[in-house]
């Protein structure tokens, strides 16, 4: 009897320590999302309760336990893998959307298993994987970072065009360099890792030249802000394929989304008042060229059915110094924050600072009723579109003048939230160890996980680039006003050719 009772004793023991092990290593598991550790938890689970099976669950949960130890150690030890909240908030400043599965892509593990990677196929990951092998390999990785003319814009004294230097947790041992480049020579091209293709080049960018003299196992990445309607030259008639690894854009499903602002959680502190209102609706611009849509001529359009008051070159009240912008604009309760593109994605800072940051209601035009939806703050804007015709927008914005109320909740997002911007040049130009790297930690992700890949996605680059955005030769009426160029404008805009906000 006691025989029994102590042989019952013994299984139910190894049964509690299987199940603490188990819920251990589960936790760990979960906690640093190791693969090793996901292993041995199926060894554990399957591990025999018997005297047969006392060594193997033995064993089983020392190799577990070593295995933790290690996902300690891993996370402990580099920069980015487990990045401290220092990094993570320098980080996030930039990059809206960084992800933690790259930050904590271990590159080390993997190409260990490797065999070699061609240096025609990426001259960044052949380069990581050499250095690993063979210590002595000298491992410079560049990037290059190309402006063309439009360098004395960008770099405005803040990033030297001397070869930065420093180190990244891809290879802590390889040597990083990256500087701005304006002329690409041929010793420079065939020198870089990486190009990275700076914002609104225009006709500077030659992409065709580019694209000739392209070594092979180089790395393109394309940074725009711009709508494609401005910048038709990173998709020029015959281009084939998708020439870019990696993109860096205002459009969602881009490698790395890029808006022009974005909000935040407010975490502490009072939501600022809204300020007391005299007027009614304002616009702001100086770009008076004719665009893909005729948005001067809607603005005038909209002036004989209601008030609205122009600022800026196409302006009827001048020019706002940019001291006095904030102040004028928050006398006023709605703001036309009308794109000058009709892009998907595409929204600039027109209702973020003009509108949203000054406590006034944006009116917007551009993009989907969805992209606004998914990247403004929630019920903070006006949709145009949503009216039929002129006399239901009219009517609507003269009940909101009425009902206090009713227009206070488009500012009930500011309880919750604030505004947060991000610069043009805040990826290229500061912080390069903390943006370049993950960067470069991004473009090897993508190496081994090609099916998170955009470029996979999309093989034909010049059709998503081009396809974002309206067709302006189509028919459209706003509000019953025809917003479409006319031949003779088209025409005129032909003979412009001139880019401009």
């Amino acid at each position: 009897m006691m025989g029994i009772c102590k042989q019952k004793i013994i299984h139910v023991s190894r049964f509690i320590y299987v199940l603490l092990a188990m819920t251990l290593v589960s936790i760990c598991t979960v906690i640093f999302y190791d693969s090793d550790l996901h292993r041995h938890v199926r060894v554990i689970s399957t591990a025999r309760i018997s005297s047969n099976g006392t060594k193997e669950l033995q064993h089983a949960i020392v190799s577990g336990m070593k295995a933790i130890d290690k996902g300690l150690n891993k996370l402990e030890v580099v920069s980015l893998r487990g990045a401290v909240p220092s990094v993570i908030n320098r980080l996030s400043e930039i990059v809206t959307n960084f992800e933690h599965r790259v930050l904590n892509f271990n590159v080390d593990d993997i190409l260990k298993s490797l065999s070699d990677i061609p240096f025609e196929e990426s001259r960044l990951v052949h380069k990581i994987q050499q250095k690993q092998r063979n210590a002595d390999f000298k491992c410079v990785i560049r990037i290059t970072k190309y402006c063309s003319k439009r360098c004395d814009h960008i770099v405005q004294r803040i990033h030297s065009t001397e070869w930065t230097r420093f180190s990244c947790d891809v290879n802590e041992a390889c040597q990083v360099e990256t500087r701005f480049v304006g002329n690409l020579t041929r010793e420079i091209m065939q020198s870089s890792d990486v190009l990275f293709i700076v914002s609104s080049l225009h006709q500077n960018l030659q992409l065709e030249r580019l694209v000739a003299s392209r070594p092979p196992g180089q790395l393109w990445v394309l940074y725009s802000r711009e709508s494609p309607s401005h910048d038709p030259e990173y998709a020029p008639q015959g281009l084939t394929g998708n020439p870019f690894n990696l993109t860096m854009t205002h459009a969602r499903d881009a490698d790395i989304h890029f808006p022009y602002a974005t909000t935040r959680e407010r975490k502490q502190g009072e939501p600022p008042s809204i300020p007391k209102k005299t007027k009614l609706i304002a616009w702001v611009s100086s770009n008076c060229q004719l665009l893909s849509w005729r948005r001067g001529e809607f603005v005038k359009e909209l002036q004989q059915h209601i008030s609205v008051d122009t600022y800026g070159k196409c302006g009827s009240m001048g020019k706002l110094a940019a001291e006095d912008t904030a102040k004028t604009l928050k006398q006023y309760k709605f703001y036309l924050a009308f794109e000058n593109s009709e892009c998907r994605d595409y929204i600039t800072e027109k209702p973020w600072r003009n509108s949203l940051s000054q406590g006034v209601v944006p009116i917007v035009y551009g993009t989907k009723r969805e992209d606004y939806e998914e990247l403004l703050p929630r019920n903070s804007f006006i949709f145009v579109e949503d009216f039929s015709n002129m006399s239901a927008f009219v009517d609507y914005i003269h009940a909101l003048d009425e009902d206090k109320a009713r227009y206070r909740e488009f500012f009930n997002w500011r309880s919750e939230s604030t505004v947060y911007f991000t610069r043009s040049s805040s990826f290229s130009v500061k912080a390069p160890k903390v943006n370049m790297c993950y960067l470069l930690k991004k473009l090897v992700h993508l190496f081994f996980h090609p099916e998170t890949s955009w470029q996979k996605r999309t093989p034909d680059f010049a059709s998503w680039w081009r396809g974002q955005c309206d067709d302006p030769s189509t028919e459209k009426n706003l509000l019953g006003f025809s917003v479409r160029p006319t031949k003779k404008n088209k025409k005129n805009r032909e003979e412009n050719n001139v880019v401009h906000r």
